[in-house]
């Protein structure tokens, strides 16, 4: 496990800073780490407030709306921030792969027969990331973005909270949970304009 855990901290904090100096003019506020089926797959995805601007400007031309109350003076685009901000992340957020993907390979190769090998996987990088925010040199990368990492798979965006409040410290995961809140209040009151037969809704969150 140690060495599982030094491993993956060490490609997130290397592949990480990657991003950040690809990125440079973006801010990113949510990493997730990202676990394929049956441990086929570790990658991460990056969130950045910048990119859930784009992405809420998409559902607003798309003809997304907000039931205000009468009284209510609102900004659409603000609203969709919200509400969008965690949603699934192949919403807006930007995929990558690690920088050395070969030295996390014999870690899934191990685990792929062994049974609910996707929740051993979990497991795994919930316990090695709570060591790496605890660590001096996560804390001086994140600090100017206050960056919240979780893992998941994908296709439930409360797989990213439930792990997020077991990796974060509260601070972080009272500001986390504070704003899914936001978006459960904002849920039933935002909808298509004219949505066309069979499209799906955004992913619940």
């Amino acid at each position: 496990m140690d060495d599982f855990t030094n491993t993956l901290n060490q490609a997130v904090m290397v592949s990480f800073s990657r991003f950040i100096q690809d990125h440079w003019q973006e801010r990113p506020y949510g990493l997730a780490i990202i676990t394929g089926q049956m441990c086929n797959y570790l990658g991460f995805a990056v969130a950045t407030e910048e990119g859930l601007a784009r992405t809420a400007h998409k559902y607003a031309d798309l003809g997304y709306r907000y039931r205000a109350w009468e009284w209510e003076n609102y900004d659409l685009e603000e609203k969709l921030r919200i509400w969008l901000r965690w949603a699934n992340p192949d919403d807006g957020w930007y995929y990558e792969d690690f920088n050395t993907p070969s030295d996390l390979q014999p870690f899934l190769d191990g685990l792929c027969d062994q049974e609910h090998c996707d929740e051993l996987l979990e497991s795994m990088c919930v316990d090695a990331l709570r060591v790496l925010v605890r660590g001096a040199q996560w804390r001086e990368l994140v600090s100017p973005f206050g960056t919240i990492i979780g893992v998941t798979a994908g296709e439930d965006p409360d797989d990213f909270l439930r792990t997020s409040t077991m990796i974060n410290e509260y601070s972080i995961v009272k500001q986390l949970w504070g704003e899914y809140r936001q978006v459960r209040e904002l849920d039933p009151r935002i909808q298509a304009q004219q949505p066309a037969a069979g499209d799906a809704d955004k992913p619940r969150a």
